[in-house]
């Protein structure tokens, strides 16, 4: 399979991976785009492309930030759940809690700018 892993993304984009305990060199890159999943933790999945890094920055926080502690979860699980290659949040944004457990149980990198 063709492309990069998720350690020489974060190696070379100096990222810091806020999920240690994931394998990052086990999961390979395959598409080159990424993807801002805002319309997806507003729940719209259709055409999603689950095989792009998903990038998450201050629209996308700001957004969760408004939903409910019970649909703030379930937007997580599913995108999550979906077999993600990796998390980024960009802006030095810390993830929180919440998305690093569903993260690990998962088996998704998050990654931090």
């Amino acid at each position: 399979m063709h492309g990069v892993t998720v350690s020489k993304l974060i190696q070379k984009m100096k990222l810091k991976n806020a999920t240690p305990e994931q394998d990052t060199e086990k999961t390979v890159l395959t598409h080159p785009e990424v993807n801002r999943p805002a319309l997806q933790l507003a729940g719209f999945f259709d055409h999603f492309d689950h095989e792009r890094v998903q990038v998450v920055g201050t629209v996308e926080r700001a957004y969760v930030s408004t939903l409910s502690y019970e649909r703030k979860m379930e937007v997580y699980d599913r995108l999550l759940s979906s077999k993600i290659p990796c998390l980024v949040y960009c802006r030095g944004m810390a993830p929180d809690e919440d998305i690093l457990n569903l993260a690990s149980h998962y088996d998704v990198p998050v990654l931090v700018s």
